[in-house]
């Protein structure tokens, strides 16, 4: 596993803040990578996350994520241009409101309402940003 072995030596070699944009960065990753198979994960925003906390802790994991065949397109769009495609759109609005339904049946009404603040975080982020790339795009 090339992505294990990047993120053991960049640990060993990492100092402590680089150590904690890493765990951070593996728990969006984990996000990411379980809602690629069970989409009611918001896979959007989090393989954003993780390559922004990636990019400040390991940049093999970063440039990893950046070209990952699942993942690497949409986290380009947004590194590169800020935009997230019409299609990711649709997918993570489904998701995120499927995961709210859900979690106001199944969970306690106090963390109903923190799934709801986090699930309308990601809602207005996916939904007010842009579509599509302004100007040329230089690849």
């Amino acid at each position: 596993m090339v992505l294990i072995d990047y993120f053991i030596k960049d640990w060993k070699e990492g100092e402590t803040s680089q150590k904690l944009f890493m765990i951070a960065g593996a728990i969006c990753l984990l996000i990411t990578l379980v809602g690629i198979f069970l989409p009611i994960l918001p896979q959007v925003p989090s393989a954003i996350a993780a390559a922004l906390l990636f990019a400040k802790g390991s940049p093999r994991i970063h440039h990893w994520i950046r070209e990952n065949k699942y993942m690497g397109q949409p986290v380009k769009d947004w590194e590169d241009h800020r935009v997230i495609r019409p299609k990711l759109k649709l997918f993570s609005f489904l998701g995120l409101v499927f995961v709210g339904i859900v979690a106001h049946y199944n969970i306690l009404f106090s963390w109903a309402i923190l799934t709801d603040v986090v699930l309308a975080a990601c809602l207005i982020f996916v939904l007010t940003t842009k579509s599509k790339p302004q100007g040329p795009i230089l690849t």
